[in-house]
């Protein structure tokens, strides 16, 4: 049975760990009202899963099953191989809605060439983040987003951590940085634990102690508006033990190995796209 048109309605499309968190920070913070959200995903077991996860919220098999309008948001969160056959089926079904797109390395422009001629539609490239309502997301309005639209946008990605917009040539960067990041503090919390352990913390404690200093430290800098730099120095004092571990990290080439690493990064987005294979819509 096809979905009725119902202004205000919000329909995800792959209720991956992206999508359902995403659905997940709208419906807590009562922007989106379950009776008027709707899920399409093929599998049965994840359609039975999501029923008990969102109760009062349509599950679909099917986009063929879905009709929106003028007023309704349309989020893709899917792989970016397969955005071009969703759209092929979704193109006559939106009617005038609102298409959000968090598929990585999937321009707007590339978004616009596989829908009707007006459809608004925005870019976004969230981090995972978003599962615990600490997001950092991007948005790019394409050529047909009103600021109404686009601020409804910005309001629902703020209900999963904060948002802002930017152009369209900034995104590789921002996802390099934000998309990619959570896996690179993962990777430093790694290796200060491993390090903790060898010199004879028990691993709980380790990791009790890695986390909440990244914790500390991201707040810090967030609320007291220091720079790194600035923190840099007030954590070290000279010849103490701090400045010899920088001193170490400096000579290991870690500033220059970010620096390839976002590189690497922001390469890799700009070949990512309909025509590619990259990694599902969940990561950059």
């Amino acid at each position: 049975m096809a979905i009725q048109n119902n202004p205000g309605r919000v329909a995800v499309i792959g209720a991956g760990k992206m999508g359902s968190a995403l659905l997940a920070g709208f419906l807590k913070c009562g922007l989106v009202d379950p009776r008027h959200a709707v899920v399409v995903e093929p599998g049965l077991t994840r359609r039975s899963e999501l029923a008990r996860e969102f109760p009062g919220v349509t599950c679909l098999a099917q986009v063929t099953q879905l009709e929106l309008g003028a007023g309704d948001i349309c989020l893709l969160a899917v792989h970016p191989e397969t955005v071009t056959p969703v759209l092929q089926q979704l193109r006559d079904r939106l009617n005038g809605a609102l298409l959000v797109s968090i598929a990585g390395g999937v321009t707007t422009d590339q978004l616009q060439a596989e829908v009707e001629e007006g459809t608004p539609v925005v870019r976004v490239m969230p981090n995972t983040p978003a599962m615990v309502g600490e997001a950092m997301s991007l948005l790019t309005p394409g050529t047909h987003v009103t600021k109404t639209a686009l601020k409804s946008v910005v309001k629902l990605f703020e209900s999963v951590g904060r948002a802002c917009v930017v152009a369209e040539e900034l995104q590789p960067a921002g996802t390099a940085v934000s998309g990619s990041g959570p896996a690179y503090f993962a990777l430093v919390a790694s290796a200060l634990i491993r390090a903790g352990v060898m010199h004879g913390l028990p691993l709980a404690l380790a990791v009790e102690l890695t986390e909440q200093t990244m914790l500390g430290t991201a707040r810090l800098l967030q609320e007291s508006g220091m720079q790194p730099e600035s923190l840099i120095d007030v954590v070290s004092s000279p010849g103490g033990t701090t400045a010899v571990a920088l001193a170490e990290l400096e000579n290991a080439g870690l500033r220059a190995a970010f620096t390839n690493a976002v590189d690497a990064a922001v390469a890799r987005t700009l070949k990512q796209g309909l025509d590619e294979d990259p990694d599902d819509a969940t990561k950059a």
